[in-house]
């Protein structure tokens, strides 16, 4: 699995450009494309497209198309062009749906699988076990 990740991390290496490099040099990465896909909540919206909060960096990105699926305070996936101008104008989206939703759910699933893994089983700390109640 280590060697899996090394070799992935080899063989698709290459400078992603981040929304915190574009803002601090504008000029540099004028029409560079860029990827946003952690943490980024829509943070408003208008008629010509909508604002992000990317890692605490506010910021508007423009759409092509219509836009009238995305609400404000949603977990969204970009990839985008950076204008000098101050915006982005996004190429590709993702809206992720219920995504507090899915998270809680993994989190009692988590839970529960611990509580009756415990039930069945206690540590031995002799043997540096879990052994069968």
């Amino acid at each position: 699995m280590l060697l899996m990740g090394l070799w992935s991390s080899y063989i698709y290496e290459k400078d992603t450009v981040s929304l915190a490099d574009c803002v601090n040099n504008p000029a540099k990465y004028d029409l560079q494309p860029v990827e946003l896909y952690n943490d980024t909540v829509v943070a408003g919206k208008d008629t010509t497209g909508i604002t992000i909060n990317s890692r605490g960096i506010v910021f508007p990105v423009k759409f092509k198309d219509e836009i009238n699926r995305i609400l404000k305070g949603e977990y969204i996936s970009l990839l985008a062009v950076f204008h000098k101008e101050g915006y982005l104008e996004a190429e590709k989206y993702h809206i992720h749906k219920h995504r507090r939703i899915k998270m809680a759910t993994s989190n009692i699933a988590a839970f529960v699988f611990i509580v009756l893994f415990f039930f069945r089983f206690r540590f031995n700390p002799d043997k540096f076990i879990f052994e069968d109640k």
